[in-house]
């Protein structure tokens, strides 16, 4: 069985460790599902034939014959994996390996835990008014982290570094429309006017804008951010060129 399924492991050009665990169909496994459905198919169509000349009252002719009990054996053989590939997914050295199937599993079973912590989560602020929207924008797939409810509801909490706190706290002033990510990350519904922004906040070395950011896809159009000198903070705004009915900061 070794042998076997280590040239299954070279087609699919996977690797045996159990630590990495790809649940979407790559190509491997896609080749794997290919060869069973093509296993499944040939066969079927060996057994069909064999069939319709018993129901017929036929004898089966000796070219088919032959070919009867190896296609009842890799029909009964391959049928099985194919149908449990389909049902959970898994690639072909989930199907192979005993240890990643287990894997397989305890990783499902985390994430029924986390969509139940996550549904508690959803019936908690669904029960408060104050909350009731974020519940409700939860239940539409937005992503609403406590961290970022906080900080919409309190319109004095302040999260970025000393650099381009004073930005942020003008930008909460004027009625700005921000949202917070991860960390000192904002996302701000404004066009920036460069030339006012730094004449109301003179950059002095400890920030700057672009237009043109690249955090880690050089390929993609540029973004518009005011980073701090420090690189802990940033609030992203509208890029000029797509967000013409965005607000003018500053104004």
């Amino acid at each position: 069985m070794k042998p076997f399924a280590s040239i299954l492991q070279r087609l699919a050009g996977l690797s045996w460790s159990t630590h990495a665990l790809p649940l979407m169909l790559d190509r491997g496994a896609r080749i794997v599902g290919l060869l069973l459905a093509m296993a499944v198919t040939g066969s079927g169509i060996v057994l069909g034939l064999s069939f319709l000349f018993l129901l017929n009252d036929d004898p089966i002719p000796d070219e088919l014959a032959v070919l009867v009990l190896p296609a009842g054996m890799a029909f009964l053989l391959c049928l099985p994996l194919l149908l449990r590939q389909i049902h959970w997914r898994g690639t072909a050295h989930t199907l192979l390996q005993p240890g990643l199937w287990r894997a397989e599993r305890k990783w499902r079973r985390r994430e029924k835990e986390r969509q139940a912590l996550e549904h508690a989560r959803i019936l908690r602020l669904a029960s408060d008014p104050a909350t009731a929207n974020y519940a409700a924008a939860l239940r539409r797939g937005e992503y609403w982290s406590d961290e970022a409810i906080e900080y919409d509801r309190d319109p004095t909490l302040l999260v970025t570094d000393a650099a381009i706190r004073s930005i942020e706290q003008a930008m909460r002033e004027a009625g700005i429309s921000l949202r917070r990510g991860l960390g000192a990350t904002l996302t701000a519904h404004c066009r920036v006017d460069q030339a006012r922004l730094y004449a109301q906040f003179p950059p002095g070395g400890r920030y700057h804008y672009t237009d043109d950011f690249h955090f880690d896809r050089p390929h993609d159009p540029g973004e518009a951010v005011i980073i701090s000198a420090a690189g802990t903070s940033y609030i992203h705004v509208t890029h000029p060129r797509t967000g013409k009915d965005a607000p003018i900061f500053p104004r």
